[in-house]
């Protein structure tokens, strides 16, 4: 899989006060299907758990491949890190993907055309929802709902 984020995305949180979150995009590099996650910032904390719901709800590829971002650099060298060093067995995310053998990978830094897959979705995903948004204040739970729709029309488009 292929992993990218895009945003901020504004929406409306409580008592009205606005709001960003970002969403990572995981593409898979054979099939191009397409999983969005919604995060609240680009912390490596986030970019973890959200590779955790990922697992949890479509299942553990065998590699990921991500750009050079600072969540994703530090996200890859902890879990790294964490492998080498593991002195006791946990269920931790890491001690996950040792077990399961996920491969990470980063594109080579400055070549941004190894990630042109996902870059292209990315571009597919944003074009539909803002389209679909258009200046729409949207709560959270619907930023969320429309986001699942876009992946649902790409798929569509994808298959005509």
């Amino acid at each position: 899989v292929g992993l990218d984020y895009f945003g901020p995305v504004s929406y409306t949180g409580a008592m009205g006060i606005k709001k960003k979150t970002w969403v990572l995009l995981i593409t898979c590099l054979i099939t191009r299907a397409v999983h969005l996650e919604l995060v609240t910032d680009n912390s490596t904390i986030t970019y973890l758990m959200a590779l955790k719901r990922y697992f949890g709800r479509r299942g553990v590829p065998k590699t990921i491949l991500c750009d050079n971002a600072p969540g994703f650099l530090l996200g890859n060298k902890m879990i790294n890190d964490d492998i080498r060093n593991r002195h006791h067995s946990s269920d931790t995310l890491t001690t996950f993907l040792a077990t399961k053998e996920i491969e990470l990978k980063n594109i080579t830094p400055l070549s941004p055309w190894q990630g042109g897959i996902y870059e292209r979705i990315v571009g597919i995903i944003k074009n539909q929802f803002y389209k679909t948004v258009c200046k729409a204040e949207l709560s959270y739970i619907e930023l969320e709902t429309i986001m699942i729709c876009c992946v649902f029309y790409y798929c569509y488009s994808i298959g005509e």
